[in-house]
């Protein structure tokens, strides 16, 4: 091995560990996905020469993790071995990336990401000089999670060389399709910090300082006078003391709960039945309703927000004259 390809492999090595560091500061027991690749890899006609075989196989290793909020940091190494046309022999090259990627989704989901990175690349061949170069690439794809530490990832990624003189005067574009498989070690996540990891967390977005129950939802304590005795309803057959229940965990107990099946995470009325302020149809919350402020009466789509079918200003429901011609001028009533 070149002592060039000696210290890029420890440039890389040093890099993946520094930005480690930082993301671990950055977010606490924050866990590191370590996992294999493998990609079909289109190289520059420069180099394969006119007639060489479109895409060759690549293999490689990748360890990623988060930085900051929707931000995560990534490292890879790619191996290739190419045939070329134009210097009657075979070739190899070895690639390092290092990289910052937005990802967008929720956790435990399939989560898309683009990514922006700088690197290095070095072309060994059977019958011409070695080449090496830094190239800077962008690309997009999605991670899929398979299990609780498994996930699968594929990504879409354009390289372009840095070198000054370029390869025999030309600079080089790479295209590579990927896909690997990554495992998660080291730490847990816990999006919200709650205390409550987001494997168990059934509310994992909630606020910043708020109380929450061993589910990680907000808890709420019944305004019960210590005087007040459980309702017998709720008291076991056998006479042993119980704990009041509240089955839907919306924070209002069975005996006195309407709506005995709240989905988790929905905001309720003091009858534990969803909250809808304006009276649409559509429920506030988990953000169903887009639209909060909806006049009484208007008609709704399913986000919650009016329908105007003829375009006139006066919604839907409170339009005494809902074909207006498109363009003309309507009194309040729509007409």
């Amino acid at each position: 091995m070149s002592k060039l390809r000696t210290r890029s492999l420890l440039w890389m090595l040093l890099a993946g560990l520094s930005v480690s560091t930082l993301a671990m500061a950055a977010q606490d027991r924050a866990p590191v996905e370590i996992g294999v690749l493998g990609s079909f890899t289109q190289s520059d006609d420069v180099v394969v020469g006119d007639g060489a075989e479109s895409f060759e196989p690549s293999f490689g290793a990748f360890l990623s993790g988060p930085l900051f909020k929707n931000w995560d940091w990534y490292t890879d190494l790619l191996l290739s071995e190419f045939t070329t046309v134009g210097f009657r022999g075979d070739g190899d090259s070895i690639t390092g990336r290092a990289a910052i990627a937005y990802t967008w989704g929720r956790d435990g989901y399939s989560r898309w990401f683009v990514s922006a990175g700088w690197g290095w690349s070095e072309l060994t061949f059977d019958n011409a000089l070695d080449f090496t170069t830094g190239v800077a690439s962008a690309g997009i794809g999605q991670r899929v999670p398979v299990g609780r530490r498994a996930g699968l990832r594929w990504e879409l990624r354009v390289s372009r060389s840095l070198a000054e003189d370029g390869f025999v005067g030309e600079d080089l574009t790479t295209i590579d399709a990927l896909v690997g498989l990554g495992w998660t070690v080291g730490g847990v996540r816990d999006g919200d910090r709650d205390g409550v990891v987001n494997s168990r967390d059934r509310c994992p977005h909630t606020a910043a300082g708020t109380g929450v129950d061993r589910f990680g939802c907000p808890a709420i304590t019944p305004n019960y006078p210590q005087t007040t005795p459980v309702p017998a309803s709720l008291l076991p057959t056998r006479g042993r003391l119980a704990t009041p229940r509240d089955a839907d965990e919306d924070g209002v107990l069975d005996s006195a709960d309407k709506c005995l099946r709240t989905l988790k995470g929905v905001e309720v009325d003091a009858d534990g039945c969803p909250r809808d302020d304006d009276g649409d149809g559509v429920h506030d919350g988990l953000g169903m309703d887009r639209c909060l402020g909806t006049p009484a009466g208007a008609k709704v789509d399913r986000n919650g927000c009016p329908l105007d079918g003829d375009g006139d200003g006066v919604y839907d429901g409170l339009d005494a004259c809902p074909d207006s011609p498109s363009g003309a001028k309507v009194d309040s009533r729509g007409c």
